[in-house]
């Protein structure tokens, strides 16, 4: 992923991606982000707020639409 951002390879970093997809979908399927436990929480809105960071490196998710 690292090596395909850094030389603008935006596709292959996109299909280096692509490799979470199904952990990602059970993830969001399964588990609840805003866990009563706060220290859970904060883990989970961190581990997200990464996957966001990752994506964005490479695309602007905000123009794709549900």
């Amino acid at each position: 992923y690292a090596q395909h951002v850094s030389k603008l390879e935006y596709f292959e970093a996109l299909s280096a991606l692509s490799a979470f997809e199904l952990p990602l979908e059970d993830f969001f399927e399964n588990t609840m982000i805003m866990s009563d436990d706060i220290n859970v929480r904060n883990n989970r809105i961190a581990l997200v707020s990464k996957l966001h960071s990752l994506f964005s490196e490479v695309a602007d998710l905000s123009v794709l639409s549900a």
